[in-house]
């Protein structure tokens, strides 16, 4: 794939070469873009895995079960596991 340059914006959709939903697209860097991934930790997809983007959806050159496999940088300073599994033992503010 060339290196030519996608426009990926905020809000788009991501999805694996096999059409499953990956994530959607968090923030955009110059050279990635972070998708954030429901139940899994948002990762740094560099823009040399897009295989095309099409209305409001970026599609990646691997498949969604791969994603992990690559080892793209995750997201630094937030801890998806005891946000979203916790059974909040603290008080609750509202």
């Amino acid at each position: 794939m060339s290196t030519e340059h996608f426009q990926v914006s905020v809000g788009m959709d991501v999805l694996g070469a096999d059409q499953e939903r990956v994530g959607q697209v968090k923030e955009v860097r110059a050279s990635d873009f972070l998708v954030e991934r429901p139940l899994q930790r948002d990762v740094y997809v560099p823009f040399a895995a897009i295989r095309e983007v099409t209305g409001n959806q970026v599609v990646l050159t691997v498949t969604s079960e791969h994603v992990d496999a690559l080892k793209w940088p995750q997201e630094e300073g937030r801890d998806t596991s005891a946000a979203e599994d916790s059974d909040s033992s603290g008080p609750i503010e509202l």
